[in-house]
């Protein structure tokens, strides 16, 4: 995603991927240029409860054949009958409230490592997303839970690898 300061859509992506992960119990590792990573947990945006969404309207036939793709979640139930129901009760993704913080129940007691970037080189970097993949690996031998990698502003203008990476090619 190409960071534009004018306008952080960027970092809303960031901020929901991370979510999404929490959410749905999977190990994070945020890597961040900033001094104290761990304080950008409290940017993250909560889930809407079922309670909150508004009820749905059903498209047009028109309609049926355009569908957005993050967005899937909405159609599940229109060809819902042949499955059981333990796969239905299973949410793939959430719609997140950017007004609300994520609450503490997602954030405690999970395998969240955020580093900094600012005194770290690309070959430390490199060894703690490894780790963290190992350690993942280790951790579900079944492979039933991905883990997340997040890097901020990895090859922004401002960050200190910009102009490495540009030098090695």
């Amino acid at each position: 995603v190409m960071e534009d300061p004018e306008a952080p859509h960027h970092m809303l992506l960031l901020r929901n991927f991370m979510a999404q992960g929490l959410v749905h119990n999977q190990p994070l590792l945020y890597a961040s240029p900033a001094k104290e990573p761990k304080g950008f947990l409290g940017t993250l945006p909560n889930p809407i409860s079922p309670k909150d969404e508004k009820p749905r309207d059903h498209a047009t036939q028109q309609d049926k054949g355009l569908r957005i793709a993050w967005q899937y979640k909405k159609y599940f139930g229109e060809n819902q009958e042949g499955h059981d129901s333990r796969d239905a009760k299973h949410e793939y993704c959430n719609d997140f409230d950017l007004r609300k913080p994520l609450e503490r129940q997602f954030l405690g007691g999970k395998n969240i490592d955020c580093i900094s970037t600012i005194d770290l080189t690309l070959d430390t970097l490199r060894e703690r997303c490894f780790s963290f993949l190992v350690q993942n690996a280790r951790n579900n031998t079944a492979m039933s839970c991905a883990g997340r990698i997040a890097i901020q502003s990895f090859c922004a203008p401002q960050c200190a690898y910009f102009d490495k990476m540009r030098t090695r090619n």
